[in-house]
């Protein structure tokens, strides 16, 4: 199953009474991948890490939803000219259902990534690169990325 309820509904039914309750399911199937940068945001001057977890949503027979990791898959990591990945490319899950990259961003701002799943390409949603020499302030998150499989 994929579907959940992911918020509660609470009724109040009298002893002799009979009342309707319309449920609201959501699609909450599917792969999900998480990604985080360390150091983050990632340097224009100096190596940074990625690592990608990637999880599959099922929901059990009582109607709950948990992350389970997918160990053993390929993972290809594709961005624009400006990354260079220092380290192998594909690389698989671990146990965990995570996989890393060393990788090096040659230029400032906002760089696309994305990983490959099988025949799926999920953009990640990734904090931009900064010069450490530009002296502006910049904010940063971990991010995740949740993909209903069709």
């Amino acid at each position: 199953p994929d579907l959940a309820q992911t918020a509660s509904t609470a009724v109040f039914v009298g002893e002799t009474e009979a009342k309707s309750v319309e449920l609201h399911l959501k699609t909450v199937g599917g792969l999900r991948v998480s990604s985080a940068f360390a150091p983050n945001p990632p340097p224009t001057d100096s190596a940074t890490t990625l690592v990608v977890l990637l999880t599959q949503r099922p929901v059990d027979d009582h109607g709950v939803v948990r992350s389970q990791p997918i160990e053993g898959s390929r993972l290809d990591l594709v961005g624009s000219t400006a990354w260079r990945v220092l380290t192998s490319n594909p690389v698989f899950t671990d146990s965990n259902g995570k996989a890393d990259w060393t990788l090096h961003c040659g230029a400032a701002g906002r760089q696309s990534l994305a990983v490959t799943v099988g025949s799926q390409n999920i953009p990640l949603d990734v904090s931009a690169c900064v010069d450490p020499n530009d002296h502006t302030t910049t904010t940063s998150s971990d991010t995740t990325t949740e993909v209903t499989n069709p």
